[in-house]
């Protein structure tokens, strides 16, 4: 494939077909599209199976999707069976509330990048590289761009992220000092954030090396886009694509190509992918094609518009996948959906069978005499009569109706729990009630299942942690050693600082130590804060009084816990404080970060009530801590009163 060549140099005419291309483009183009051409084959059965894993999270069914599709004159044969099965099909949203549990539990917190030396010369720019790029992520928002890359990798196994970097400049209206004094109004353009950037693909619109196994082992990549017509106007102005005819590129695009891509989730939304359409023009396709080193652009699969080497100094393709569940082998993972897909159909199943038997005995069938009732008088109401001749009992039969034995009921608790055994989700780490079999669980119990579907969260969030962010951090650093040329003053968020932050000095030469970036573990996963401040607090319980413990250190622990931003000025004392000077002191605490002073005293007291039962009653004695025979707590030692 003559792909591997100089670049050729920018045409002098400006394009406006195929034709006008050089003889060595036109070969290019037409390798690119057989390219494409194999790798969609492969492709559309995934797009076929995304489309009904995307309709099962929206809780889409056939009879809705054949409504819609349907025109007037065939509606009425749908109802037609939909009257005959007694009405519409029920889905059980459990595929809805699998996604939407798991997503938090993996993308709840901004990920925490660390730097570590791999040599002495390192260790001064570790810490700023860490400090750099975990401020950078907090600019963005990394978690909420992550959140969609994580959404497709659960409900597809294919979950696509892009790095690159971003110069974001706006036009504003500013008032400056004018010469006579006074201010005037100008228009400037104000350059408003410079870094790196991630940004979520949609799987749709990617294609891969059909014999890849990650993206490390991937020849080639394409990334679609669907671009304005204002956007491709820019990129030949600024010099980034070859002239072009911009009148005659704009009849290039194809309304419906964008229709077909978007045509099954627009169904499973209850709309016609031509809602999509823009009233002014169709948007144009655009492909990035990825090889090696190197970058190609095709415009509307007629024109190369661009070929250079990639720009960024990492020369590794800018993209990250996510599979929470690798399928050996494959480049595409196993859905969360799909394992569970038959036990969702059969509790819908089920649930609908007891609605429509619950129909039935509602509004039950009867037989009649023919010749003594007319069809006509039988009605149902209130306060309506039908006429019959002789005894009514013999004219008008209800027939017998059985529900549905009790087994059925059972049946359904078998399926959740095969589903909750599949998922590893119960009601109670969803954070539901649990209901009746829940509650007669013990804790210790219910502790254990969480633990368990803990694990498995936990792997899966450590497959984000290494396959999708760890990689991206990394390209972060080059893109930094790339694009920072000289010092730079940069704003770090510390919450132990009393304003909240610092700055500090980040100079180029950082990024290119030796150095090694891994994400803390955990960092993504939702904060438990009652559970580390009862910890904490059980913690200054155990240690209080001992001798080889710092105690002020533990207090200063507990107070950050608590969210204290200058726990040193809480503490005026060297002695060691009891604990009802230091609920006391918590409680203070709890109040003046706005806290309502009677939920500040009922929470501080469940707290140290937790604590103490965790601390071996030689330790609370020796603490000062031992309960008196009422239950209460002594009184506090007038030399901690203050604290």
């Amino acid at each position: 494939m003559p792909l591997l060549r100089a670049p050729a140099p920018g045409a002098t005419k400006p394009l406006a077909r195929k034709e006008d291309m050089s003889r060595e483009d036109q070969i290019v183009l037409e390798a690119i599209r057989k390219v494409w051409d194999d790798d969609d084959k492969l492709h559309k059965k995934y797009r076929d199976k995304w489309d009904h894993l995307y309709g099962l999270h929206r809780n889409y069914d056939d009879l809705r999707s054949n409504w819609n599709q349907a025109s007037k004159r065939e509606r009425g044969g749908i109802l037609i069976e939909a009257e005959r099965l007694w009405g519409g099909f029920l889905f059980i949203p459990y595929v809805y509330a699998l996604i939407e549990t798991m997503t938090p539990r993996l993308l709840s917190r901004t990920p925490r990048i660390v730097a570590k030396p791999d040599d002495t010369d390192a260790e001064e720019y570790a810490k700023i590289v860490s400090d750099t790029l975990n401020q950078q992520a907090q600019e963005i928002s990394y978690e909420l761009k992550l959140t969609p890359t994580a959404k497709r990798g659960l409900k597809f196994g294919l979950g696509v992220q892009k790095t690159y970097w971003r110069r974001e400049l706006r036009d504003r209206r500013l008032n400056v000092p004018s010469a006579n004094g006074g201010l005037q109004r100008i228009n400037a353009r104000v350059l408003e954030r410079e870094g790196p950037m991630a940004e979520d693909v949609d799987p749709y619109d990617f294609r891969w090396d059909k014999q890849a196994k990650n993206i490390e082992t991937c020849h080639h990549v394409f990334h679609r886009t669907w671009r304005r017509m204002s956007y491709i106007a820019d990129q030949v102005e600024s010099g980034a694509w070859r002239p072009l005819d911009l009148e005659a590129v704009q009849g290039m695009a194809s309304p419906e190509a964008r229709d077909q891509v978007w045509q099954g989730r627009m169904q499973a939304m209850g709309f016609s992918a031509s809602d999509l359409r823009s009233s002014d023009s169709a948007p144009h396709e655009i492909w990035e094609y990825w090889i090696g080193n190197r970058v190609l652009t095709v415009l509307d699969k007629q024109l190369v518009v661009q070929e250079e080497m990639s720009p960024m100094y990492h020369q590794e393709l800018p993209y990250q996948i996510y599979r929470p569940t690798i399928m050996e082998g494959e480049f595409v993972g196993m859905s969360e959906i799909e394992p569970i897909e038959d036990v969702q159909a059969e509790l819908s199943t089920l649930r609908t069978q007891r609605r429509d038997n619950a129909t039935i005995a509602l509004q039950r069938p009867f037989a009649y005499a023919k010749g003594f009732i007319d069809r006509k008088d039988l009605k149902f109401g209130p306060g309506i009569a039908i006429p019959t001749q002789g005894d009514p009992r013999e004219a008008l039969f209800p027939l017998p109706i059985q529900d549905i034995p009790a087994s059925g009921y059972q049946e359904e608790e078998a399926l959740k729990t095969d589903l909750e055994f599949v998922t590893g989700i119960s009601e109670t780490f969803a954070g539901g009630g649990g209901g009746d079999t829940a509650a007669s669980d013990t804790a210790t119990g219910i502790q254990l299942v969480q633990a368990a579907a803990g694990v498995r969260v936990a792997f899966k969030a450590k497959l984000l942690r290494l396959e999708t962010i760890l990689p991206a951090a990394c390209q972060w650093r080059w893109l930094n050693h790339q694009h920072l040329l000289e010092d730079k003053t940069m704003r770090i968020d510390d919450p132990n600082n009393p304003q909240g932050y610092r700055f500090e000095r980040v100079p180029p030469e950082a990024f290119a130590a030796n150095i090694t970036l891994e994400v803390e573990e955990g960092s993504t996963e939702p904060d438990n804060r009652p559970q580390r401040i009862n910890d904490a607090l059980s913690l200054w319980q155990a240690v209080q009084g001992n001798p080889e413990i710092d105690q002020r250190q533990a207090l200063r622990y507990l107070l950050n816990e608590y969210g204290i931003r200058n726990p040193d000025e809480w503490i005026v004392s060297q002695t060691a404080v009891s604990p009802q000077a230091l609920a006391q002191t918590l409680e203070q605490a709890l109040e003046a970060s706005g806290m309502p002073p009677d939920q500040a005293q009922e929470m501080t007291l469940q707290l140290v009530e937790q604590a103490q039962q965790t601390v071996p009653p030689d330790q609370a004695a020796a603490a000062g801590a031992a309960p008196t025979n009422g239950g209460q707590q002594a009184p506090a030692e007038p030399q901690a009163a203050g604290q």
